[in-house]
């Protein structure tokens, strides 16, 4: 496995680190687990529906005008009469591949999805949960730790005090218990008190174990801790989907990656071809292959530039944190260090504790004494059991931490509401459950009567004026995410409470679930298709929301149980080209794609564009050399697929030059039956207009035969289409 499966694995709990998977299983070597189709096809421009291509990834050549011209036919005087004219339609060639959506490509239940949504099950709780966890490590953990050995070191220094005091009273010239028998019992609580002073001195040398941990809590705490992990996966999560590396595979592939440019031919509706910037055929199975071959190269490399790279980060501050630690703890607990640079703390892997004996807290009493001095206790026995099933580390005889009002318990569950200061903003990491009031003093109190505990174990403590705000949602970890039951979501997406105000999460953000989410009646968040969203999905997306960035809905298409929610903005890591001239004021970086037919005759019947119609005339032959334009099928977008701003901005372009010539078809359609012409040479990417009725190809030379002479036709060509206005020639065959 690599850095990061290593790294995930040594920070899950036992129960969950089996769901692990290894990067080699998703990008195997071989061909077909990823790509199930391929082909090259010719598609109508008027007809082609970019937010639902037939397709999952596409790209489409610079769009080609084809003129086709038709002579007369028929008696004028006849109903059987077709006059002469021409059609112009605008085509594009597309090189697509379809994916493989199966258990062995990209399905929910797929090796892929497995991946994706492992971290997700722990990297939340790392810094976000709110209490020590016992099935996978947190930083509340390490605070638990030092506690314990806090505890551990106050009751022995406390009982080392209580027998020291006792035994100054035994056999005392003061004392009623005076003879052989007291001076026996002073010698073993003498001994005793020593033997108490050796295990304080074993805990806490060479290093104090108390320090150790707090260090290393405070080291993983800042940004190149715990964080450094959350950040590269939220870095990575956006070119995470096989689908987005397949799309810079075949762009790649076709224009290279440092402006390369393909050549694509059309010599008819049924003869084309694209031929890639280093002269490779595309529509062959080999091409098809190295594509995928690249996309799985490109997804491996996304995982070592940042999850990899995160956790090298990471490991500069954790190794040396973890090492002090074991360190520390090594007289009295046991820390497993992984291989290479994962490493386990404490509160991963396996829990302290032992037999289950004795903890501490009240010794055993009983017995009479002598002279008012109580018996000695017994140290195999300092209070009740509270270890046990913790492994091979050793009983350390503490009682666990006391439960606080704000342990939620495994994926959470228990329904919250946010405290809001004196401003009316949230009080960070302060919340009470239904139900509760703030006294005088600023004293939260729970609907139980009892103080409300923080994290910290101690009372809630409020500023003067500060109130308890709506119901936030409680789910924590690998859970799904709760709000309150009874809230709906509104038309914009955003959850409202069963009060009629907005449910706020544990941040203080306003819960946005993404048109079409749903609330289930026991105030589960589901996705679009139903699916549970996690805990981390819903907070990213809600952060996101509130700093004002557009969001898509919550993805509904990955593994774990629920989407990732928030999709960060996407970005290329492979690096992008010179871009081709544009259309209608687009040009170089704008990345739109040029009418390049307009300037180029077709063979056969295929005619020729208007002048001034193209961004860069091509001679005739039909070629283009521009970059194309990416698209993606729906359900590749909703595995993670996203397309980058410059691949937007083509396909907007794109479909601004499509609409333009339906409007310009229909203002043609209208003048020719209004019997006038309509100029269509100063429009960017307009196509030619049919000729009008009275003034076009079938009038003006007043012939009423069957077919008109050729050099009538060009003559007419000339006047109404303008084809010798010396930037491009007309029709093939003059």
């Amino acid at each position: 496995m690599g850095a990061w499966e290593d790294t995930m694995k040594s920070l899950a709990g036992t129960d969950v680190a089996g769901g692990s998977v290894d990067r080699g299983d998703v990008a195997k070597p071989g061909n077909g687990d990823w790509v199930t189709g391929y082909g090259v096809s010719i598609v109508d421009a008027s007809t082609w529906n970019w937010d639902k291509p037939p397709w999952d990834v596409n790209w489409l050549s610079d769009a080609f005008q084809v003129t086709t011209h038709t002579t007369a036919s028929g008696n004028p005087h006849r109903d059987d009469y077709v006059p002469a004219g021409s059609s112009t339609g605008v085509y594009y060639v597309v090189a697509h591949c379809n994916t493989n959506w199966s258990d062995s490509g990209m399905s929910d239940n797929s090796k892929w999805s497995k991946f994706v949504s492992f971290p997700r099950s722990i990297l939340p709780l790392l810094v976000n949960s709110p209490h020590e966890t016992l099935g996978s490590t947190s930083l509340p953990s390490f605070d638990a730790a030092a506690a314990i050995f806090g505890k551990v070191s106050t009751f022995i220094t406390n009982q080392q005090k209580y027998i020291s005091d006792w035994a100054k009273e035994v056999d005392s010239e003061d004392s009623d218990f005076q003879g052989s028998a007291a001076g026996e019992l002073r010698s073993y609580l003498d001994s005793l008190g020593t033997a108490l002073g050796d295990l304080q001195h074993q805990i806490n040398w060479p290093n104090d174990p108390v320090a150790a941990i707090n260090a290393a809590s405070t080291a993983l705490r800042g940004p190149n801790g715990f964080l450094a992990l959350q950040n590269a996966y939220n870095a990575w999560y956006p070119v995470a989907s096989p689908v987005y590396q397949l799309k810079l595979a075949l762009r790649d592939a076709i224009c290279g990656t440092t402006g390369g440019k393909p050549t694509v031919k059309l010599n008819s509706l049924t003869d084309y071809s694209i031929t890639t910037f280093d002269g490779k055929a595309v529509n062959s199975q080999d091409f098809f292959n190295a594509v995928e071959t690249s996309g799985k190269n490109y997804w491996i490399n996304s995982i070592v530039t940042n999850l990899d790279a995160g956790v090298t980060t990471y490991a500069k501050v954790a190794a040396p944190a973890f090492t002090a630690v074991k360190s520390a703890v090594d007289k009295t607990l046991t820390v497993q260090s992984p291989k290479g640079t994962a490493i386990t703390p404490p509160g991963g892997g396996d829990g302290g504790g032992g037999d289950g004996g004795g903890g501490g807290g009240g010794g055993a009493g009983g017995g009479d004494g002598g002279g008012g001095a109580p018996p000695p206790p017994n140290v195999k026995d300092l209070g009740p059991g509270a270890g046990g099933g913790g492994g091979n580390n050793p009983n350390l005889h503490m009682p666990p931490p006391p439960p606080t009002v704000t342990d939620l318990g495994p994926g959470g569950g228990q329904q919250r509401q946010q405290l809001l200061g004196p401003n009316g903003q949230p009080l960070p990491g302060m919340t009470a459950p239904p139900g509760s009031h703030i006294d005088a003093n600023g004293h939260v109190i729970g609907p139980d009567g009892k103080p409300v505990l923080g994290p910290d174990g101690k009372p809630e403590i409020v500023p003067k004026g500060s109130t308890i705000g709506p119901p936030i949602a409680s789910s924590f970890g690998g859970g799904p995410y709760m709000v309150p039951a009874g809230s709906h979501v509104d038309d914009n997406g955003m959850v409202i409470g069963p009060d009629g105000k907005p449910v706020l999460d544990r941040n203080g953000n306003r819960v946005y679930a993404g048109k079409g989410a749903k609330i289930d009646k026991d105030g589960k968040v589901l996705d679009p298709n139903g699916n549970p969203v996690d805990d981390q999905s819903q907070l990213l997306a809600d952060e996101e929301h509130a700093m004002g960035d557009s969001i898509s809905p919550l993805n509904p298409n990955l593994g774990g149980g629920g989407g990732i929610g928030y999709l960060p903005p996407p970005h290329e890591i492979f690096g992008s080209s010179p871009l081709s001239s544009g259309l209608g004021g687009f040009s170089g970086d704008s990345y739109a794609p040029s009418i390049s037919g307009l300037g180029g005759g077709l063979g056969g019947e295929f005619g020729a564009g208007l002048a001034g119609t193209s961004s860069r005339p091509l001679p005739a032959g039909s070629i283009s050399n521009g970059e194309g334009v990416m698209a993606l099928s729906p359900r590749a977008v909703a595995s993670g697929a996203t397309l980058s701003p410059k691949e937007i901005a083509a396909q907007e372009a794109a479909q601004q030059a499509q609409a333009e010539r339906a409007a310009a078809s229909e203002q043609a359609e209208e003048a020719q039956m209004m019997g006038r012409s309509v100029a269509t040479t100063g429009g960017a990417g307009m196509p030619p207009m049919m000729p009008p009725g009275g003034a076009g190809a079938g009038a003006g030379a007043g012939q009423n035969d069957k077919e008109r002479q050729r050099t009538t036709w060009l003559s007419e060509e000339e006047e109404v289409w303008g084809t010798d206005s010396g930037t491009i020639g007309g029709v093939i065959g003059r």
